[in-house]
């Protein structure tokens, strides 16, 4: 061996030995230092174990961790990690090793369960769906599947794990934990059908009594829910035990077996006094087997708003209904209060404001519907005073008519509540409209009488004829019925109910009275009046029947027949004041006045009177000695009366006939004066008053009332013509005097009218028609001085001197000559008979009629004979005296002017027309012409001028001059 083979081979040496140093001691170290360096994975995952079975989670974990660095490609081992997060309470970390395990084995069912039930934990329902549907895609073995549908149960996915448990039950049929999970999750998922098949199932199969026990539970529930309780309770009937008597009791209930479910129940209360639910049941139980009054103490010892509607509703049917209205009140402020409980929380305020003021209340016959409606009166003094609580009722009903949902039960109640409170009308209008009016009775019967009783008859007839059709032994719709059709006016139809009434009942007093007075008001005077007679025979001291049978007699005109009835009255119904007065009346009718001042004398004397008939009959007093002529009687008594200042219109118009009778105008005037400021006269008062203003000399006012009778057209009698006639002449109205004359001439044509006629058409100018009248007049009174003489004057006016004179002559002949000298001595100077004239004339001077009229009337007749001498003579002894009046100085004008005297003339007719006496228009004229003729025509001019300023005409001839 070479030398260098030996180096080579000691440096081997050395090398190896040096390098067998280091690793040895490397070796020590880690012994020494790090013991755990030579574990593998294996290892570390059975120190794992080790740790979970102490429960040291914590280093199980740092285990398994260390287990996993050792060997990352095992997937158990993260499977073992993700267990230990999970019961660490660490999901996320659980969850990532979960997925890490997947991520290295896809179809490790170990991790896809754990993730799955993780991600179900989380809520993520859709990603854990994923796993494990890929888990379903491989077979996996029975624990597997058990596990995953207790996973899918346990986290709601309940459908997942049904179908597992059906791939269990495939292998296991009768095995009682799959059937119980798939029923538990059949039950889940309300698969009623599939959970009943699977629980019956397992209860014929199951040796475990609590299993069984809880499998009946379930099927009790599915059989409920699918509506087989029946079956529910006979599976449980089946095997009773303490466990499900309470689940018995209440499908005891559901059933409405009551009688079974209260012994259930009572044993339940004994057990759990205090346990209100079971109290309510047994309540409910109880009011079912109607025992009420237990049912509504039982639920009044449990109060509570389960059991408020039922407390209620008893406390209604057992008719407290004070109680009732509080509870009412306290569910209506609930949310599931209804419009039925406000309806009988009305009723029940209604109800309780009865009962507390002892009022009459219908009986309460249902014990599940709302109670009747009270009885209906039919009068109104049937029905009871509104009572202090109906105002809390009154507001619950009208809240529910305003809500458009009460009941017709509803309205009925409140229009009896109406009823009750006399608002007759309102009750009427809510009743009319009552969806069964005509179906049932009690509404036809409230409709019919508050009808009636508002007053609406028209409405309230054909109800009440309806009700008493439905009860025709009812007497009281029938008397309303008449009444209604009485209020109606029409009495015949009144009647004939009557007779119907009376059919029933013939001998009511007070239906055979109304009935005659209906017949007479029908026109059936005989019957009534053999009707009245028959009740009078009856009871002759009826005042009522005296008094409407005399009145029946009134009506047909027989007033001797309604005196004899009244007077054949027995004394106790003479005594009757009213009837005293009737008999005034009827006498005062037939024109019987002492008799009529017998008896108003007699009433007057009774004490009690009212007042207004007491004048009433005191007028009439005064009226019938009106008609007797015994005037000062009537006087006194109107005076009593005060008639001159009353109000009365007809006291004042008795007062002013009685005034005119006794001749004082003045007075009458004063009273018609003061009716006519009260109201309008009528055509006969307005000539009354017209009449008495001429009587007292106003002949202004009575011409004035009389034309305003004349405008209205009431003028038509002869009379009445002829004095407006005569006021029209007296007022100068000659041509409307006329007329008026004219169309009194039509109903008569004798007398003194036609001389007025003839007047006023002499006065008018018409004188043919004055001459047709006074020819027409002396044709009809030929031998009446007075009216010849008024002819006689009206011929020398109208020229026919002959026929005048011829009429004087028969005056004097049959008056002689004495007063109407002068009128003579005129009417011949007239004729131009002036030897008569101054014969006449001389007479009236020495008989000394006319005074200076008469010489005056001499003088001229002594002129116009041409006794010129003879009359200046006379003339200028008598100046003076002539002078002396205005007339005799207008006639010395004249005179002068016409012997051309023009100084003289025109002094006088100046000092005449100054003094505006007579006519000064005519004396200013003469004054011109006097000045004219004297050639002062500037005092002519002023003359003129004057006269026209009166209204008189001056002559050309004159201005000439």
């Amino acid at each position: 061996m070479s030398i260098l083979s030996i180096k080579s081979k000691r440096r081997t040496l050395i090398l190896a030995g040096f390098i067998a140093f280091w690793v040895i001691a490397a070796l020590w170290t880690v012994n020494k230092f790090n013991p755990e360096f030579w574990k593998d994975g294996y290892s570390y995952y059975k120190d794992a174990q080790a740790f979970l079975e102490k429960n040291d989670l914590e280093a199980a974990r740092n285990s398994i961790r260390k287990a996993r660095t050792r060997d990352a490609k095992t997937s158990g081992y993260l499977v073992f990690e993700g267990s230990i997060c999970e019961k660490l309470g660490l999901p996320d970390e659980a969850a990532q090793a979960y997925s890490q395990a997947l991520a290295l084995a896809p179809n490790d069912p170990e991790a896809g369960l754990g993730l799955a039930r993780i991600l179900l934990a989380q809520g993520k329902t859709q990603e854990a769906a994923t796993i494990l549907s890929q888990l379903a895609a491989t077979d996996l073995d029975t624990s597997i599947l058990e596990r995953r549908a207790g996973i899918l149960a346990q986290y709601g996915e309940h459908v997942r794990a049904m179908a597992d448990y059906e791939r269990l039950l495939a292998g296991d049929p009768d095995n009682a934990g799959y059937l119980r999970g798939y029923s538990a999750s059949a039950m889940a998922v309300k698969d009623w059908n599939s959970a009943q098949k699977t629980l019956s199932k397992l209860l014929s199969v199951s040796p475990d009594a609590a299993l069984s026990d809880w499998a009946r539970g379930q099927l009790v529930i599915a059989l409920r829910a699918v509506g087989k309780t029946a079956e529910a309770y006979a599976l449980l009937t089946a095997a009773p035990q303490a466990t499900n008597a309470t689940m018995r009791a209440q499908l005891a209930m559901e059933l409405e077996l009551f009688s079974e479910a209260m012994p259930l129940l009572e044993q339940l209360i004994k057990t759990d006094p205090g346990n209100a639910d079971v109290a309510n049941q047994l309540g409910t139980a109880l009011r079912a087997l109607g025992r009420l009054d237990e049912a509504y103490t039982l639920f009044s010892a449990f109060p509570d708003a389960g059991n408020l509607r039922p407390r209620a509703e008893l406390a209604l049917q057992l008719e407290k209904f004070d109680e009732a209205a509080k509870l009412y009140l306290q569910l209506t402020r609930t949310e599931s209060a209804a419009v039925l409980d406000r309806e009988k929380l009305a009723y029940a305020l209604d109800r309780a404001a009865q009962n507390n003021n002892q009022a009459l209340a219908p009986v309460v016959s249902s014990s599940t519907a709302v109670a009747p409606a009270a009885p209906v009166a039919t009068a109104a003094g049937t029905i009871p005073d509104p009572l202090p609580g109906d105002a809390a009722a009154e507001k619950e009903y009208k809240a529910l008519i305003a809500s458009e949902q009460a009941s017709e039960e509803t309205k009925l109640r409140y229009s009896w509540l109406l009823m009750r409170a006399k608002r007759y009308a309102e009750a009427y209008d809510l009743a009319r409209n009552l969806q069964h009016l005509t179906e049932r009775p009690e509404e036809l019967e409230l409709a019919a009488n508050a009808a009636f009783l508002a007053g609406k008859y028209a409405e309230a007839a054909p109800l009440l004829e309806s009700a008493a059709t439905r009860q025709p032994q009812n007497t009281i719709f029938l008397r309303n019925l008449a009444d209604a059709y009485d209020a109606l006016k029409q009495p015949s139809q009144a009647a004939r109910t009557l007779d119907r009434l009376l059919e029933l009942e013939p001998r009511n007093r007070e239906a055979r009275l109304k009935l005659a007075g209906l017949l007479a008001r029908a026109g059936d005077k005989r019957r009534a009046e053999d009707l009245y007679r028959r009740l009078l025979d009856d009871e002759p001291e009826n005042t009522r029947l005296v008094d409407e049978l005399a009145t029946l007699y009134e009506a047909q005109g027989r007033h001797t027949a309604a005196i004899a009835v009244l007077s054949k009255a027995p004394p106790s119904v003479l005594a009757d004041p009213n009837l005293i007065f009737r008999l005034a009346r009827l006498y005062t009718w037939i024109k019987d006045y002492p008799a009529a001042i017998r008896w108003y004398t007699r009433f007057l004397a009774a004490t009690g009177i009212p007042a207004a008939q007491r004048a009433q009959a005191g007028m009439a007093l005064a009226g019938a000695y009106l008609e007797t002529g015994d005037l000062a009687a009537a006087q006194k008594q109107l005076q009593t009366l005060r008639a001159a200042v009353s109000t009365s219109p007809e006291l004042l118009l008795l007062a002013a006939r009685t005034a005119m009778e006794s001749k004082q105008p003045q007075q009458a005037v004063t009273i018609l004066e003061r009716l006519a400021s009260l109201r309008p006269l009528n055509a006969q008062e307005t000539q009354w008053l017209a009449g008495q203003y001429r009587l007292i000399g106003n002949k202004h006012k009575a011409l004035a009332l009389y034309e305003k009778a004349m405008t209205a057209g009431w003028l038509t009698a002869a009379n009445s013509l002829e004095a407006l006639g005569d006021l029209r002449f007296d007022a100068g109205q000659f041509t409307a005097a006329l007329t008026a004359f004219q169309q009194a001439e039509k109903d008569n044509t004798v007398g003194r009218l036609a001389l007025k006629l003839a007047r006023a058409a002499d006065k008018a100018g018409n004188k043919a028609l004055a001459k047709a009248a006074y020819d027409r007049f002396l044709a009809g009174n030929p031998d009446d001085p007075e009216l010849l003489l008024e002819t006689a004057r009206y011929g020398i006016n109208s020229g026919n001197y002959a026929q005048a004179l011829n009429l004087y002559e028969k005056v004097v002949a049959q008056k002689g000559s004495k007063g109407l000298l002068l009128e003579l001595a005129q009417a011949n100077l007239a004729a131009k008979r002036f030897a008569m004239a101054e014969s006449w004339a001389q007479q009236a001077v020495q008989a000394g009629e006319g005074g200076f009229k008469a010489t005056l009337a001499l003088v001229q007749a002594l002129h116009l004979q041409g006794k010129i001498s003879e009359a200046d003579k006379l003339l200028r002894e008598n100046k003076q005296a002539i002078m002396a009046h205005p007339e005799g100085r207008q006639w010395l004008g004249y005179v002068a002017v016409a012997r051309d005297r023009q100084l003289e003339a025109y002094d006088i007719f100046n000092d005449l027309a100054k003094t505006d006496e007579g006519d000064p228009g005519k004396m200013w004229l003469w004054r011109g012409i006097a000045a004219t003729r004297r050639g002062d025509y500037a005092r002519a001019r002023e003359s003129f001028d004057k006269a026209r300023q009166y209204g008189a005409s001056v002559p050309q001839t004159a201005i000439d001059q």
